[in-house]
């Protein structure tokens, strides 16, 4: 009964609610709370993940949200989370929640502009069929043939790659490459990253934040 909800919020009717989740004045997943079960007394309340630390979860598949399947979420492009990163959501007023690592910047300053809105979120213990994008810094001497040592190891470790940036330092005779390239897991992206760093004049490899 969404009038019953509405008193919960203290609105006089459900379509004050509807306006109230509109606007952004009340999320969605508190209303989605008050239909999936009410909450428990408070002396049976297990004690809360504080939202700043995420979930991690299993790490295999897709992003659960404070326990609440079928939620709408985006993963971040500015720091790009893949299985078994340490994640959390923030709900974004007309885009549903958006989920971040915890130790992203973009994330950190949210929480200090609204804490309110973040959410806890983690890892499906369920495998899923997913791939997701990453970026990587490769920084190696200037040498020929460095591009095609490491496109090889990406060929064999059945990494896709998305995009491929370069820049040479004369004075240091360097190049660094960034490569956004599309990863299963962190499990995954530690081998790649493992097996590029044994490559000859790597100087250092490392995901990009």
């Amino acid at each position: 009964n969404l009038d019953e909800i509405a008193h919960h919020f203290n609105y006089k009717k459900g379509d004050d609610l509807l306006v109230a989740i509109g606007s952004g004045e009340v999320s969605p997943v508190q209303v989605a709370h008050k239909f999936v079960k009410e909450e428990p007394p408070e002396d049976k309340l297990e004690p809360k993940v504080k939202p700043k630390h995420g979930h991690k979860g299993k790490s295999k598949g897709a992003v659960v949200l404070d326990g609440v399947g079928d939620l709408m979420y985006t993963m971040a492009k500015c720091c790009k989370p893949v299985p078994g990163d340490l994640i959390i959501g923030y709900i974004t007023r007309g885009k549903g929640v958006t989920v971040h690592r915890t130790d992203c910047s973009v994330m950190q300053n949210l929480l200090e502009t609204d804490e309110s809105r973040s959410i806890s979120a983690g890892w499906s213990d369920q495998s899923a069929d997913e791939l997701y994008p990453v970026d990587i810094l490769v920084v190696a001497g200037d040498r020929r043939g460095l591009l095609r040592d490491v496109s090889s190891i990406f060929t064999n470790e059945d990494v896709d790659v998305l995009a491929v940036s370069s820049q040479t330092n004369k004075r240091k005779d360097t190049a660094d490459f960034r490569f956004t390239v599309e990863i299963a897991d962190m499990n995954h992206l530690s081998r790649v990253l493992d097996k590029v760093a044994q490559l000859p004049d790597v100087i250092a490899v490392k995901r990009r934040t």
